[in-house]
């Protein structure tokens, strides 16, 4: 025990391999520490959305990773993603996004139609947030709270 109390985990399989198997890993690895506070890994697939709505119903989602899209080579357009960002946004769970794994441009345009879904950006470096700024999509990817 070094101070933590408790820690966000993922599985990186299901970042940069197989969302569902990586998952599927994570609920054995993580057992039932209390400690662990479980962030599933999403991709577009349909198994991956049956899988996320049933640990939604079971009370077990409490925010979710996009898989890395450049590892998969799926870019994260509307068009692929956007039953899954449209219901994360009405079920209010969280997407985390890797700024390393995911072309920031593609991250501005792709959430810019969904204003209120939460999102927190990981791995955000200087270059990222003028990458952004320049695009015009700050207030996108921010709504009103700019």
């Amino acid at each position: 025990h070094h101070g933590v109390d408790r820690a966000l985990i993922y599985h990186v399989q299901g970042e940069a391999i197989r969302a569902v198997e990586g998952n599927e890993t994570l609920q054995h690895w993580a057992g039932a520490h209390a400690c662990f506070s479980l962030q599933w890994v999403v991709n577009p697939s349909r198994a991956c959305r049956e899988q996320l709505a049933a640990l939604h119903r079971e009370g077990r989602v409490n925010s979710v990773r996009l898989h890395s899209t450049t590892e998969s080579r799926i870019p994260f357009a509307d068009w692929i993603y956007g039953d899954l960002l449209a219901w994360l946004e009405r079920e209010n769970i969280p997407l985390w996004v890797s700024l390393a794994d995911t072309p920031t441009t593609e991250v501005a345009n792709a959430l810019g139609g969904y204003p209120d879904l939460r999102t927190v950006l990981v791995g955000a470096h200087y270059v990222h947030a003028l990458a952004v700024v320049c695009a015009g999509n700050l207030e996108r990817l921010l709504g009103d709270k700019t």
